[in-house]
């Protein structure tokens, strides 16, 4: 009898797959392919609209309000990405009107200096905008804090932008916390939705595919040159002059 009933419950089970199964089949077959990515693609993109939206709203507050915009990029070992080689900021004021008013900032840690990349290409040595410091890794956060720090108090608003912005604060946080009024901007995030694209993009070709944005080729895989390139990939986004 238990055996009776087991194979009457398993036969119902196999139709109820079966039934379900030739639904889904049929839902796929006449529901067209693009109006499965666009629902797909409209919902990534909101997570893009936002910093897409906030970039356009502080161009306009802009004119009447001190906004200062402060790229990072870090550089990690690619065997063990606790292991910071090299960290970069580069700060811009939208009231100055031409590429040079970048300042920058650029900071070997000693500590990981002789650590070379197995795969990722790392050159800590072509800084082309200011001198590079050396620093000891039990320095970054002081280091940060005395550019920050000031940048909070003189500024109403201080905006820190990256290319995977949220990415390069989880590299940071063991080390340096950003200022808690500080808000973020993601220059990867504004490109795919600016492009109507899911896919990451570097931040070499975010810039080739940015007209307005003037960069160097050759100047690219430099934590302190890339900072600087982030915030002219920002220029162009915004349509701010340079």
């Amino acid at each position: 009898m238990i055996l009776y009933y087991g194979s009457v419950v398993l036969l119902i089970l196999a139709i109820i797959a079966y039934n379900f199964k030739t639904s889904l089949l049929a839902y796929i077959q006449n529901t067209p392919v693009q109006n499965l990515e666009n629902r797909r693609t409209g919902l990534a993109l909101k997570e893009c609209v936002n910093d897409n939206d906030s970039l356009a709203k502080l161009w306009r507050e802009s004119n009447g309000t001190a906004v200062i915009f402060a790229s990072i990029d870090v550089h990690t070992w690619d065997v063990d990405q606790r292991r910071i080689t090299d960290i970069r900021v580069s700060t811009w004021c939208p009231s100055t009107n031409h590429e040079s008013d970048i300042d920058s900032y650029h900071w070997q840690i000693e500590d990981n200096m002789a650590l070379k990349n197995r795969n990722t290409v790392n050159n800590p040595n072509i800084f082309a905008f200011r001198a590079t410091e050396v620093i000891r890794q039990t320095q970054i956060s002081p280091t940060m804090d005395s550019v920050f720090k000031p940048l909070t108090t003189r500024f109403t608003k201080t905006i820190i932008v990256g290319h995977n912005i949220y990415r390069t604060v989880a590299l940071l946080e063991n080390h340096w916390k950003p200022p808690a009024a500080a808000e973020f901007l993601d220059t990867q995030r504004i490109w795919q939705f600016q492009h109507r694209r899911l896919d990451a993009v570097t931040l070499e070709k975010a810039l080739q595919t940015s007209p307005e944005a003037s960069y160097d080729k050759a100047l690219f895989n430099n934590a302190g040159n890339d900072a600087q390139f982030i915030l002219r990939l920002l220029q162009a986004q915004s349509c701010f002059p340079r």
